[in-house]
């Protein structure tokens, strides 16, 4: 008897649907399969919204606000995540958490892992107690099941980790194993790592587990797809291009269409427009009707005081709906934990963990995401948000380990995870007849566009096809030309480069004063982080207290490993400016808020250091910046500062610096450098008085990037 096995259970339904004879064989999945394989004795399989019960159970004995946690319930569950995903990783590549090389990481890693490693041995410990368990180390073959086979024929297409594979290797003893796959440019390492051997790409190969020989190879026949790029100024217009072609394509009579979305979140846009109900969403939806009369019990509830806090919300649940109920009938092994919790957060954790319901419109083409589409070939394909904010995406939980620790343990890197969805995508596509790809013009393009020969400036202009706006009611863009007068007396360094580098964006924003974008990016956010910090040091700069102003700080985990890591490149600044400090360096001023007139403007600003040691003082503004360069910043910053404290110290020598502190490097202002400034700086202002100012656009469009006014100026 043969077993079949694949990646995902659409593969196994599409491999019975095209299978030829009339007697079926027995197939499953790889995920069936391992679980099948293997028996835990006296040992329940933890279901995995219940893991999250445990381990906030267990949280309160440890410090994971060291490791950025949040030990409150629900900003605990929001965040467990990470922690499941290190376990899981760790435990499926045979890891131990005390055997990580950490001397590639920054000075708190060490602390960190020794909290994770605590936290991960109690978990495991509470699972014993409670005779459940989640990636088991030991177990023992289900050799009844393994020997009704004579040959498992297991088709692999994507990672499969060690503790798998030794799975895997198990069975072999028992009966024969082949594993298939098929090895391109991007998972080459995969195959070339778990067999030592070198595979050539463009083969599918079939090795024998018991023998590790290869016994089949076959050459994989690109079918060299008819490929359609559609760019889109605005991301929901990529919808539009989905209904259309499938509109055309079941028209035609095509019905092997499947429609990919690299994010998920994309769906309610589709759902938006699918007025004939084409679609069918392979992940489900979320059932909204349960959902608010769940929220709806937060006020409502109806409580037997008799009964315990879980007990009293089922029995709620029950008469909204009594399938939801007995799927959390487990909860109640864990009763006494939710005595410890509001009534409010008990329902918010069910919220989030109510399945999503089945699609069940009868939509004859899927709406899937990338990993749905392992094992199967479709005539006909849509991919939209081909952008590099999606494809490849990879999980932020991944980023706790470096690339180099990954190497070192021998674990997948975040370039082998991203080479993988890029196999995903190149197989999906070269498997396909035609294939249309949407893509957001504003933003920057998936570099799979360019492997596939693609060129993305010569996409077609989607929105002259399909727009929710449609193009006969846009207005033409018309070139306005503006004059006016700067009549406040009121200025910065900032406004003034915004009248030197774009006469425009002055306008905009200090005479009509229209309103920007208060979001700010993570290189600002982290920049502003770094300037706080170095405020709230002590005079005494040292590692240690860089590290306690982090701790101080409340952010998210990932941004607080973000500062810790930029230690590294930190220690050298915060070193030598121990070193002046010790030498006999005073810090006179941290943040220091000024107001000095110039040429007739009253000048505001806040400098962010100011020294002095013995008659000399020095002006200090930090740059936070990865390649900082002088040459684009200039010198008028520092001419401002230098006037302004000039004018309070008198009877000192002043220099007047920009200090890139990731690079550890000053860069002091000349005298030369300082009558240039003091040129440009005259001028300027000589031109802000001026009647009638024509506030034209800047040329360079480098500039407008970043702008909030850039859609106003048709410069993006």
């Amino acid at each position: 008897m043969n077993l079949f096995v694949f990646p995902t259970n659409r593969a196994l339904n599409n491999f019975y649907i095209n299978y030829k004879s009339n007697i079926l064989p027995d197939a499953t999945t790889i995920k069936n399969l391992l679980q099948e394989a293997i028996i835990v004795d006296k040992k329940t399989k933890i279901p995995k919204y219940i893991r999250k019960i445990i381990l906030w159970d267990i949280i309160d004995k440890f410090e994971v606000e060291k490791i950025g946690f949040d030990s409150t319930f629900l900003r605990f569950l929001e965040n467990s995540s990470f922690l499941f995903n290190f376990f899981d990783e760790i435990e499926s590549a045979l890891i131990n958490i005390k055997d990580i090389d950490i001397s590639d990481t920054y000075g708190d890693y060490e602390d960190h892992l020794r909290i994770i490693n605590k936290i991960y041995d109690t978990y495991k410990q509470r699972l014993e107690e409670l005779k459940l368990y989640d990636n088991p180390t030991s177990y023992r073959l289900n050799n009844a099941y393994l020997k009704y086979y004579s040959n498992i024929n297991i088709y692999i297409d994507g990672l499969i980790s060690n503790k798998d594979f030794n799975i895997i290797k198990s069975i072999s003893n028992i009966t024969n194993v082949n594993i298939i796959f098929e090895c391109s440019k991007y998972n080459e390492f995969i195959f070339n790592k778990l067999f030592g051997k070198n595979f050539k790409t463009y083969n599918q190969y079939t090795i024998n587990i018991n023998t590790n020989k290869i016994i089949d190879t076959i050459k994989i026949n690109i079918k060299k797809p008819k490929i359609s790029l559609y760019s889109f100024s605005m991301r929901i217009n990529q919808a539009l291009l989905v209904i259309a072609k499938i509109n055309e394509w079941l028209k035609k009579g095509y019905e092997n269409i499947i429609v990919v979305l690299p994010s998920e979140d994309f769906k309610k846009y589709l759902k938006l427009f699918d007025k004939a109900k084409n679609l069918n969403y392979a992940m489900g939806l979320e059932n909204t009707n349960v959902i608010s009369k769940i929220e709806y019990l937060k006020e409502n509830l109806v409580i037997d005081s008799k009964k315990s806090k879980l007990q009293n919300i089922l029995d709620n649940i029950n008469n909204i709906d009594k399938n939801i109920k007995d799927e959390l009938l487990e909860l109640l092994k864990f009763e006494n934990i939710f005595e410890k919790l509001e009534y409010k957060d008990i329902l918010d954790f069910v919220v989030k963990n109510i399945k999503n319901i089945d699609d069940t419109s009868g939509g004859k083409v899927k709406v899937v995401g990338i990993l749905e589409t392992r094992g199967i070939e479709f005539d006909k394909v849509i991919i939209v948000d081909f952008n590099d904010d999606f494809i490849p995406k990879i999980n932020n939980d991944d980023l706790f380990l470096n690339s180099n620790i990954r190497r070192k343990i021998n674990l997948p890197t975040i370039s082998d995870k991203e080479n993988l969805q890029r196999h995903y995508y190149i197989n999906l596509i070269n498997n396909a007849n035609e294939v249309c790809i949407g893509f957001s013009s504003n933003i920057i393009h998936s570099s799979l566009i360019d492997d596939l020969g693609l060129n993305a400036s010569n996409a077609i202009d989607g929105e002259n096809l399909w727009s929710f706006f449609p193009k006969n009611n846009e207005k033409e863009y018309v070139e306005d030309v503006i004059y006016g007068d700067y009549k406040e007396k009121i200025l910065s360094v900032t406004k003034i480069k915004d009248f030197i580098n774009c006469k425009r964006k002055f306008y905009f924003s200090n005479i009509e004063k229209l309103a920007t974008n208060e979001n700010v990016n993570d290189n600002a956010f982290i920049g502003n982080m770094v300037h706080n910090i170095l405020k709230d040091l002590n005079n005494n700069f040292c590692i240690e207290s860089f590290k306690n102003e982090i701790k101080k700080r409340e952010i998210n985990l990932l941004d607080r490993l973000d500062l810790e890591s930029l230690l590294y490149k930190l220690e050298p600044f915060i070193n030598e400016n121990h070193n002046m400090i010790q030498n006999g360096r005073e810090i006179l001023h941290k943040e220091f808020n000024f107001k000095y007139e110039i040429f007739g403007f009253d000048f505001i600003g806040r400098i962010d250091r100011i020294d002095k040691y013995k008659d000399k003082l020095y002006i200090i503004d930090y740059k936070v910046k990865n390649n900082f360069n002088i040459n684009n910043e200039g010198y008028l910053q520092l001419l401002v500062y230098k006037k302004a404290i000039s004018n309070i110290y008198k009877n000192y020598n002043i220099e007047a610096m920009y200090y890139d502190i990731l690079s550890n490097k000053q860069y002091c202002m000349d005298s030369i450098q300082e009558k240039e400034q003091e040129v440009l700086l005259k001028t300027t202002i000589e031109s802000l008085k001026t009647k009638d100012i024509e506030f034209e656009k800047t040329n360079n469009n480098s500039i407008c990037h970043y702008c909030d006014y850039k859609y106003l100026c048709n410069m993006y």
